[in-house]
This record gives C-alpha cells, structure tokens and sequence, in this order.
C-alpha cells in the first residue's frame, strides 16, 4: 500500500509504501511524526465511521426531542393537557423511541392532529422520522470521523502553513483506495474507492503514558465540541489526543486476548530482555512491574525502558498484533539504552514476522537504523526527511544508507572535529 502526501503539517511531499517494516529518519521537527498521526486518523475514520454515524444520529434525534418538548411547554398548558406533557417529556419519548422506532413518532403526531397544535411541532416530528430512517452514508460517516480524530490529533494546524489545501491519496498495486482534501476553509473532500486494508491502528509515543493512567482513563479524547451543551459537559475535564486513550484503553484490555504458541513465545522474548513482564491489575486499576522471581513493583517505580517493551508485551498478548494492524512507534530510542534499542529492533522485527503486522518507526538514532538493516532484510524501507528552501521538507525513500548515516552521524563528527581544533600535530 502507497501513500502520497501533499502538504500536511511540516511536510511538503511525502510518498511511503506500507508493506512490512518503514523506517523514516531525521532530525528533530522535520514532519516524522506528521505521517503516524495522518495515518492513524484515516484508518480510525474507517473503524469507526459506523460508530460515528450512530453518534450523530442519536445526537440529533435527542436535540429534536428536547426541542419538541420546549417549544410545546411554550405553547401548551400541560396541567390541562397531561397527556402532551407525558407523550413529549425528553425521557419518556426517547424511551419509546428505543422501543417502538417511527411508531413513536406516528403516536405523537396523530395526538398534535387532534389537539390542533400548530405545525411547526408537526415538521419536526417529521424530520425526526426521516432521521429514524436514514441509512448509514458512509461517505459521510467516514469524512466526519476523520475530521473528528484529525482534529483530536492535529487541532486546526493539519494543512501545511503556506498551503491552502492539502492532499492525501492511498493506492495499492495502482488501484485507487483513497483520496481525502483538505482545505483551510476547514472543509474535506473524501473519494472513497475501495475499502482500506487496515481496520486498526496504534500509536506508541512514549512509555510514560504507563505512569499516567489514571488522568489519562478519566481524560476525554480532544474532538472538537460539537454544541454548547457538549462544551458545558467538558469543562474541568482533561483533553487528550485520540491516540493516548485508545492505547491506555488496549493496554488495560490485554489481560483478555488469546494465548496462542507464537504470543506467547514473543511474550517470552521480551520478557528474557527485561527479566519480567508489564501487566494490568484491575482490581488496583493500576500497571505493575512482575519480575521472574515474582516480586511486583508499582510502575513508577520502573525504569522506562523496561515500560516501553512492557507495552509491546501487552500489545501482543491482547491480541492487537495482526496482519491487518498497523503500529506507529515514535522514537522508541528516547527511553533505550544503545544496548536495548537492538532488543527492541529484534521484538520489531519478529513481530512483523510472526503476525505480518505493518511497523512504521520514526527515528533519529543510528543504532536503530543500524538494526534494522542488519536484522532485517526484507519488506524493510527506509526514508528520510529533506529540508526544502521554504522550511518544509520532503520525505523521501533512501536506498543509499550512507545518506542517513551522514545525516544521524553529523553530531559526532562536530563533536570530533570541536575536540581535534586545539591539537597540534
């Protein structure tokens, strides 16, 4: 699968192919971490879009009922008519709905037919029948979602600054999947041709959403309000990008996912690096540390290192490893020892291998580019980030590895040449 990107964030142009392993190396603020974030927002738009549809419509339904049920208030005297009052109180009606669908709403307009009640409340009742009725578009469904998560992800700062629109489109094999626009009228085009081979997708960003859960399970992902009264039951409540909760949510789920030989077995090669493993205990709502010898550390107390492979552990044993998956690692090299940063390459790599899952890791340590050439030799690509006259940059496939290693080594050789300038031959 190809993705092409047109001025998304710091990137200018982007074209990655996910088939297996994708590396993309650079320095620090070059658009890296731009690509994870996009792609998690398209293949989340289509998990969820059915999701979504369902939300939009019961918000919708509820803000006609609401407004039936005033608008009466102000228009009838309910302790001379009781009945209207208890066929439109909010509670009542919405209940009836969930049980009797369009029949609810047919009750409701025969009794305002028959009170004479003026036919504005007639047209809503209407329009709240064509909202029973209206089938999923998912067009639609899936433009909102995006613009829902993209938001979460990106705030309002998606489109590359000096651009007025941006541009995604996903093929595989030539075949057209995908095409989204974005303008900064804050508008978004969705084509959609074919359904996406991804059907879920996980952003690592740092171990230490471990030594947060419990802000992070009582936060809300940061969608953008969609009406006064969701504004008013968000204030004091803490916003988060998507991405955040919904690993915060896999992680304390992994204690359910099968058991099968191959989980087990990367479980265990994990667990031989760290000499122990991460797990979730729900009766404490809390992560720990169990080492081999069965002694249990509250996870503050743990190196971070030993919480960026725990979370790679749960991962696996929660069953959100397949070939339909796609996990976004965000320098996983901040929190490793050279040492361990192999260790991790090697989990990667077996990963890819037994569960055919596509990796996409931003980096910008030569030890992880390193491992990555030397363990693994095939579906493995590597791209880097090339800085355009304007401030944007490119990210481009590199075949030559000497490129990157120029790049990551340069602190070294400035270091080098810094402590060589006082020497005299």
């Amino acid at each position: 699968m190809q993705i092409d990107i047109k001025n998304i964030g710091l990137i200018k142009n982007a074209s990655i192919n996910l088939n297996g392993l994708t590396i993309i190396a650079g320095e620090n603020d070059s658009g890296k971490s731009t690509i994870g974030k996009l792609l998690f927002s398209i293949v989340k738009a289509f998990s969820r879009h059915k999701e979504e549809f369902e939300e939009d419509r019961e918000s919708n339904i509820r803000s006609i009922v609401d407004n039936l049920y005033f608008r009466l208030r102000r228009k009838t005297n309910f302790d001379e008519n009781i009945e209207i009052r208890k066929l439109f109180h909010p509670m009542l009606f919405l209940d009836d709905i969930n049980l009797k669908s369009i029949e609810a709403v047919n009750e409701r307009i025969e009794e305002i037919k028959k009170n004479n009640i003026d036919s504005s409340i007639h047209d809503l009742l209407v329009k709240l029948k064509n909202i029973l009725v209206q089938e999923d578009n998912k067009i639609d469904s899936i433009r909102n979602a995006f613009k829902k998560i993209a938001y979460s992800e990106f705030l309002d700062d998606i489109i590359n600054r000096k651009s007025k629109e941006a541009n995604v489109v996903i093929t595989e094999n030539a075949n057209s999947i995908l095409e989204i626009k974005i303008s900064n009228n804050n508008t978004c085009d969705v084509h959609l041709y074919d359904d996406l081979l991804f059907n879920d997708a996980t952003i690592i960003e740092t171990p230490m959403v471990l030594n947060y859960q419990e802000s992070i399970y009582k936060a809300r992902a940061f969608f953008e309000p969609r009406d006064k009264d969701e504004i008013l039951r968000s204030l004091g409540v803490a916003n988060i990008p998507l991405h955040v909760k919904d690993l915060d949510m896999k992680l304390r789920g992994s204690v359910y996912g099968s058991r099968d030989s191959n989980k087990h077995k990367t479980s265990s090669d994990i667990d031989n690096v760290v000499n122990g493993r991460v797990i979730y205990d729900h009766k404490k709502r809390e992560f720990e540390f169990a080492r081999k010898n069965n002694d249990i550390y509250k996870i503050l107390n743990v190196a971070s290192g030993i919480k960026a492979f725990g979370i790679l552990q749960m991962l696996v044993s929660g069953s959100f490893m397949d070939d339909r998956s796609l996990l976004i690692i965000d320098e996983p090299e901040v929190h490793l020892h050279p040492k361990w940063q192999l260790e991790y390459v090697k989990v990667i790599v077996e990963i890819c291998k037994i569960y055919d899952s596509k990796v996409i890791i931003t980096t910008h340590s030569p030890y992880i580019v390193d491992a990555f050439e030397t363990y693994s030799k095939e579906n493995t690509e590597f791209y880097t980030s090339i800085r355009n006259e304007d401030g944007s940059y490119n990210i481009e496939k590199i075949d030559n590895m000497d490129i990157i290693y120029k790049k990551l080594h340069e602190p070294f050789l400035e270091l080098e040449k810094y402590s060589l300038k006082d020497f005299k031959w």
